[in-house]
C-alpha cells in the first residue's frame, strides 16, 4: 500500500475497538505456525495490511493487499475500514505483540519490511485476514511461502461470498484512466502476442496483461494460447500503458482460469 493516515492506537481503543486457480494447484492445507524469535510490538496501524513496530519498523504483509484508506482527500476504497478494523481487533486482543517472519524478499522500494505476520499463538493473521474475506491473495514474486495456504483460506471466504467476495469482479471493459489501483478484474482474452521482452495476453475493453521476462521462470509450463477466446479473473496494479489500462502479472497464481 502507498501513504496512509497514521493514528495512534491509542485512539482506537478510545473508541471502542476492542475487540480455483488457472495452472497453478492450491492446497487446501492451514499454515503452518509460527514461534521463533521474540514478540514484537505493534504501536501504529496505517491500514489493513501495513502497521509499524515499537522500533519504528515499517511492516507489509507478504502475500495479501487490502483496500487503499483514503489520503489527499481522496475517499476510502470499499473494504478499506473493515480489513483495518479487523487487523486491530487480532492485535488488540493479541496484547499488540505479533511475531515477524521476513518474507524471501524482506524489503520493497518503500523500504518497509515485507513479512508474514503471526499472532502470540503463532497462527497466520494473513490467514484469518483471507479466510474473513477482508483481504485478497497476491503473489509477488520471490515471495512464495504459505502460497497455498493463503489461496486456500481465500477459497473459503470466495465460496461463502463473505467481506471483497461480495460483489463480482469488474470487467475489464469497465476500465478507465482513472483506475490506477489494485483490482480484481475478469474478462475474455481476445489474443496473446510476444514480443522479445514480454508475454502480452489482450482482453476486452482495450485492456493488456504483461509477462515480463523477468518472471518467465514462474510461467514454465504456463500455456499462454490456451487462454485465447476463455474468461478469466486476474488481480494485480492496474497502470496505463500507451494510452491502455495495463496489468503486469508476476505469477500464474494472479491469473484464474474461469
Amino acid at each position: 500500500m502507498t501513504r496512509k493516515h497514521i493514528k495512534p492506537l491509542s485512539l482506537y481503543l478510545i473508541l471502542g475497538l476492542t475487540l480455483n486457480l488457472y495452472a497453478y494447484k492450491i492446497g487446501q492445507a492451514a499454515c503452518p505456525t509460527y514461534t521463533q524469535g521474540q514478540l514484537q510490538t505493534v504501536t501504529k496501524v496505517f491500514d489493513g495490511d501495513t502497521f509499524v513496530l515499537a522500533d519504528n519498523t515499517k511492516v507489509r504483509f507478504a502475500g495479501i493487499n487490502t483496500p487503499e484508506l483514503g489520503y489527499n482527500q481522496k475517499p476510502n476504497e470499499t473494504g478499506a475500514k473493515a480489513a483495518k478494523n479487523f487487523l486491530q481487533r487480532i492485535l488488540i486482543a493479541n496484547r499488540m505483540q505479533v511475531y515477524i517472519k521476513p518474507a524471501t524478499k524482506p524489503q520493497d522500494h518503500y523500504k518497509r519490511l515485507i513479512a508474514h505476520i503471526y499472532t502470540q499463538s503463532g497462527h497466520s493473521i494473513q490467514e484469518q485476514m483471507l479466510e474473513s474475506g477482508v483481504a485478497l491473495g497476491y503473489t509477488w514474486p520471490p515471495n512464495l511461502e504459505n502460497l497455498k495456504c493463503y489461496r486456500a483460506a481465500e477459497a473459503k471466504a470466495s465460496k461463502q461470498k463473505l467481506g471483497l467476495w461480495k460483489k463480482p469482479a469488474k470487467a475489464t471493459f469497465d476500465l478507465t484512466r482513472e483506475h490506477r489501483k489494485f483490482l480484481r478484474l475478469q474478462g475474455r482474452v481476445q489474443n496473446v502476442k510476444r514480443t522479445r521482452k514480454s508475454v502480452w495476453i489482450n482482453m476486452d475493453g482495450n485492456f493488456s496483461l504483461r509477462v515480463a521476462h523477468q518472471n518467465f521462470r514462474y510461467f514454465k509450463n504456463f500455456d499462454f494460447q490456451n487462454l485465447v477466446n476463455r474468461k478469466i479473473e486476474v488481480r494485480g496494479y492496474v497502470y496505463q500503458y500507451r494510452r491502455r489500462p495495463t496489468m503486469r502479472i508476476r505469477h500464474p497464481a494472479n491469473i484464474s482460469l474461469l
